[in-house]
Formats: C-alpha cells, sequence, structure tokens
C-alpha cells in the first residue's frame, strides 16, 4: 500500500494541489489542504479545495488529526502567508512572529511522533513591475 500523504498549508498549498498527485506519482493516496481535512477520505483531487490555515490553525488541526488511527505516514507542511498577514486596522501580524516560530516547532515536534514531515517553502516572490508613470499634474474635471 502507498504512503499516505496529508497537505496543510496557508492559500498557497491550492495553487501545487493539483500538480502534486502527478509529482509524487502513486506515492499519494490521501490529501488536505486545509483545516477542514475535506481531501483526507481519499484521492479526489477535483473537489474544492481547502481554505488554507495560518500556523495556530494547522498547529490545531494536527493535534487532532495526528492522534488519530488515521494518521498519514507522511505531512506536507507550508505555512507563513496567512501568518504575516498584516491588520489594516492596527498593523500588526495576524500570528506574532514568536507564535510562528513556536508553532512550527510544535508542529515539528509532533509530526516526529507520528509520521514524517515535509516543510514546502516557496520562493521569495519577483520584484513587482515599476509602476506606470503619470503626468506631474492631473485636472480633475466634475461634470
Amino acid at each position: 500500500m502507498p504512503p499516505s500523504v496529508l497537505v496543510v498549508g496557508d492559500s498557497i498549498s491550492n495553487h501545487y494541489m493539483e500538480a502534486l498527485p502527478a509529482a509524487l506519482g502513486a506515492a499519494v493516496s490521501a490529501c488536505s489542504t486545509g483545516p477542514d481535512g475535506a481531501h483526507w477520505a481519499g484521492r479526489d483531487w477535483s473537489g474544492g479545495r481547502g481554505l488554507g490555515c495560518d500556523s495556530t490553525q494547522a498547529l490545531a488541526f494536527l493535534r487532532a488529526r495526528l492522534g488519530a488511527a488515521t494518521a498519514p505516514d507522511v505531512l506536507l507542511l507550508n505555512c507563513g502567508l496567512h501568518d504575516i498577514k498584516c491588520s489594516v486596522a492596527d498593523g500588526t501580524n495576524q500570528v506574532p512572529a514568536e507564535l510562528y516560530e513556536a508553532n512550527l516547532e510544535a508542529i515539528a515536534t509532533l509530526a516526529k511522533r507520528h509520521c514524517r514531515l515535509v516543510w514546502v517553502r516557496r520562493d521569495p516572490p519577483p520584484p513587482p513591475p515599476p509602476l506606470p508613470s503619470y503626468p506631474a499634474a492631473v485636472t480633475l474635471s466634475l461634470c
């Protein structure tokens, strides 16, 4: 029987989910893209996608899931983008850096007891394209 793979991560994992079965071949028998566990029950890659999660949500989900009899052989994890989201109201991150670090350490410790952990990271984003230039003065006319 091929090993089971559980994918838990932020929304970026939704973008590689469709390519994952082909990339891993027959090694994938189960998957989830978020805290809802929507794909855990089988190999249905065409259904709805997970919502993605921050590291606090991932840790809570994994504490419940990895203790179950259906714990995966491999945990494929990526977290971070939801953690660094900034609040418009006060400029704070969704998950403070210290908590993010503690969450990842707790996830790694938990995973070591139940399965193999594969950390997925993404490359830094490319620099944004230059902004279009506008004339120094713009006249607006209201009708």
